[in-house]
């Protein structure tokens, strides 16, 4: 499962590279990376369905007995073959979706097998640490490849939206945002907390069909 992570990592260091030389073809090549990993899985059926369960473990710290360690159960067997299994097609899809001439391709290619790799680590973590940190990893290559090339411009839209605008509505404003409107003078009577809410009203709230 170690060598799965590896190839991942190195498939991902890889793709602006083999953008440059395959142009939208090399997502064909960057999809053998997830399909590796849907083929261990099948490779495994057997073992994991008798009980026997792959186990990796890698000491970090044993001083403080800090293991790196991948478990394939049952339920780690089943979401890998979907990881890996929808990853290679999303790749291969990608090859024909594209235009010939699109930019861009090389950090997206390089974030979406990122994200693939994360993915196969966050199913076969076997402790919290593995656990949050390709959880965390996960979070970050999806929000950076949300979007394909072509859409950059409507997706960044996209993204404040979902950071500035939903995230306010269930946890409150962010600090950056208290500061920015607490230090706002009244203007013609109106406080600093009305200004807000009419900027909130005004960027986030979707309009109304048929309101003027």
């Amino acid at each position: 499962m170690l060598i799965l992570l590896v190839a991942h990592v190195l498939m991902a260091f890889a793709a602006p590279w083999l953008v440059s030389v395959f142009k939208r073809r090399a997502f064909i090549v960057m999809a053998a990376a997830p399909a590796a990993a849907a083929i261990y899985a099948l490779f495994c059926t057997r073992r994991v369905l008798a009980g026997d369960y792959p186990v990796e473990v890698v000491q970090w710290v044993p001083g403080l007995q800090l293991d790196l360690t991948l478990r394939m159960d049952t339920l780690s067997w089943l979401m890998l073959l979907i990881v890996g299994g929808v990853g290679a097609l999303v790749l291969i899809y990608c090859s024909a979706y594209f235009a010939p001439t699109a930019t861009g391709l090389r950090r997206f290619g390089a974030e979406l097998v990122a994200f693939a790799g994360s993915m196969v680590g966050l199913v076969v973590s076997d402790n919290m640490l593995l656990l949050f940190v390709f959880w965390e990893l996960t979070i970050i290559f999806a929000d950076r490849s949300l979007c394909a090339p072509e859409s950059q411009s409507a997706c960044g839209n996209a993204v404040h939206h979902h950071h500035h605008c939903r995230w306010p509505r269930h946890v409150g404003w962010s600090g950056a945002d208290r500061t920015e409107f607490r230090h706002l003078p009244a203007v013609r009577g109106h406080s600093a907390t009305a200004i807000r809410n009419r900027h909130h009203r005004r960027h986030c709230v979707p309009p109304v069909r048929g309101r003027q």
